[in-house]
Formats: structure tokens, C-alpha cells, sequence
């Protein structure tokens, strides 16, 4: 199976800048030897040699040690929070997308049942090929979303299995959840995927032939619908039912504006996903905040 590039997807939104921390870490491991090198001159070439230069030498040695192993302990530390960080990304983005399938599910539903109450101004077969139509649409845009959601999960469990490795990732037990989580929904993808594929009729069907169906295009129109619907929410005054959706059209456009093809179309995305940061900075200013956010990450690797 294809591996995402999870590392630029989730490229952005979190507070924490990794990227600043191995220069701390050896700007404090330069801070010691400074200090150390400093006593050093400063007893060697002193006149008052009635100090303990020999007591103070060994104390600046013994500073500089810990201010280089407290910096390395941070670098650690901040890596695995990091790691942390990006797989419970996935895990919001993903149920993001579970979510976004499940409906198309329902959207079904409601189309075959709509259908049916049409059927007194059309003839029976053409009510028929109608709903066979749409249900054979709304099954592939199911199993689009299903296979995306894994090629997510499968560069989250791969990057788990090699940060572990690697032991920048600590097996602490948000970390075990935190897999178990992206393992149990990677299997039930695949057994989704598996039904939604054996059917036949699915692939076989001429009316399915150059359709275009790409999960990209679902998210894009799928963020677009949330961000109307949070607009309309907070029209109406009802602010603090805004504050999800936006949260997840905010996750949404993120992701696509790092897998986007063209230089064009990322800048459009990253133009709308600073258009609903700044309605969520908005809000927050207000007071309104989401219970759960989700905590986007920053430089995810696969």
C-alpha cells in the first residue's frame, strides 16, 4: 500500500515548534562548556590564588554536565510529544473521514427513500435504475474515503513502529492507546473496504465509467459544506455550535494544502484554512472553545 507523506499533511498548527528545540539543547550544552572554560581562565590567570580554583573548576564542570544533559533530556522529551502529537492527529483526521463516509452511508438512505416516494411521476425501472445509480455512487465514494483513511493509518503505524524503534517514541500508555486506536480503525477500513469491493456490480457497471471520484475532492466539497454550515450557525447566534465545524474544516483544509499537486491550489487551500483560523481565533477571543480539540502537529514523517 502507498505511505502517505503524513510529515508535510499535518505541517502547521500546533503551538510547539520542534524545530527550536535541538537549538536549545545545544545552546544549553554550549552555555555549560562556556562556563566551564570561563572558571577555568578566570582561576588560571587570577592573582588571588588563595581561592579554591580546583573546588570552583570541578563545580563548573559538574553545571556544565547537567545543563548539557538536561538540554539532551528536553530534545528527547519534546521528540516523543511530538510523535505523540502526530499520531493523535491522525486519529482526528481520520475519524474526521469515518465520519464523512459513514453519512454517504445515510445520504443513501435517504435517497433511495426520496426516490420512492417519487415514484408516482416516473415509471417503475427508471425509479429503479435511478436508486441503483446513486446507491453504486455513494458506495464508491465510501470505499474512496475507506482506502484514504487507511493510506492515513498505515503512515501513522509505520512511523509508531519506527519512532519506537528508534526510541524517540516512549511505549507510555497514551502511546499504546494511542496505536491500538490507529490499529483498530486500520482494520475496520479494511473490512469495509473489503465488503464495499466485493460488489460486483460496483465495478463492473457502465453507468460507473469515467465518473471521477477522488477522496480529495470529497474532502474539499465536504469542508466547504462545513464551513457554510458553521457560517449559517453563527449568523443565526448560535456561536458555540460553530466552533466543531469549523475545527474540522480547519483540519481538513490543512491537509489537503499539504498534499496539493500545484503550487495554486495550495496557496488557495492555505488562503481558506487562514480564513477559518482567523473565525476560531475570533471565537476564542469570545470565550468559545471546542471540549476535545483536536491537537494538530507539527512536521508528521512517514
Amino acid at each position: 500500500m502507498v505511505r502517505l507523506n503524513v510529515d508535510q499533511m499535518s505541517r502547521s498548527v500546533s503551538p510547539v515548534n520542534p524545530g527550536a528545540f535541538p537549538t536549545l539543547s545545544i545552546t544549553l550544552l554550549g552555555i555549560g562548556i562556556f562556563l566551564m572554560a570561563w572558571f577555568f581562565v578566570y582561576e588560571v590567570t587570577s592573582t588571588k590564588y588563595t581561592r579554591d580554583w580546583k573546588k570552583e573548576l570541578l563545580i563548573a564542570l559538574i553545571a556544565s554536565i547537567f545543563l548539557g544533559y538536561g538540554g539532551l533530556f528536553l530534545l528527547l522529551w519534546i521528540e516523543h510529544h511530538d510523535t505523540l502529537s502526530k499520531l493523535q492527529f491522525i486519529l482526528q483526521l481520520v475519524e474526521y473521514i469515518l465520519s464523512l463516509a459513514s453519512s454517504r452511508s445515510s445520504l443513501l438512505t435517504e435517497s433511495i427513500s426520496l426516490n420512492n416516494k417519487n415514484s408516482k411521476n416516473y415509471s417503475r425501472p427508471q425509479v429503479d435504475r435511478l436508486s441503483h445509480v446513486d446507491g453504486l455512487y455513494k458506495r464508491a465514494e465510501q470505499l474512496t474515503l475507506y482506502v484514504k483513511a487507511m493510506h492515513f493509518l498505515s503512515s501513522a503505524l509505520c512511523l509508531a513502529r519506527d519512532t519506537l524503534k528508534s526510541g524517540k517514541l516512549h511505549p507510555t500508555a497514551i502511546v499504546r492507546t494511542a496505536v491500538s486506536d490507529l490499529n483498530n480503525k486500520y482494520k475496520y477500513c479494511l473490512i469495509m473496504c473489503k465488503q464495499l469491493s466485493t460488489q460486483e456490480e460496483l465495478v463492473s457497471r457502465d453507468e460507473m465509467k469515467g465518473v471521477p471520484l477522488t477522496a480529495d475532492k470529497l474532502l474539499y466539497l465536504h469542508a466547504i459544506e462545513l464551513c457554510l454550515n458553521a457560517a449559517s450557525l453563527e449568523f443565526f447566534g448560535k456561536a458555540q455550535e460553530c466552533v466543531q465545524p469549523y475545527t474540522e474544516a480547519q483540519v481538513l483544509f490543512h491537509c489537503l494544502s499539504q498534499q496539493a499537486m500545484t503550487d495554486c491550489d495550495r496557496l488557495i487551500l492555505q488562503q481558506y484554512r487562514e480564513a477559518v483560523e482567523r473565525r476560531l481565533h475570533c471565537l476564542q477571543n469570545q470565550g468559545l472553545t471546542m471540549t476535545n480539540e483536536p491537537e494538530t502537529s507539527a512536521n508528521v514523517t512517514s
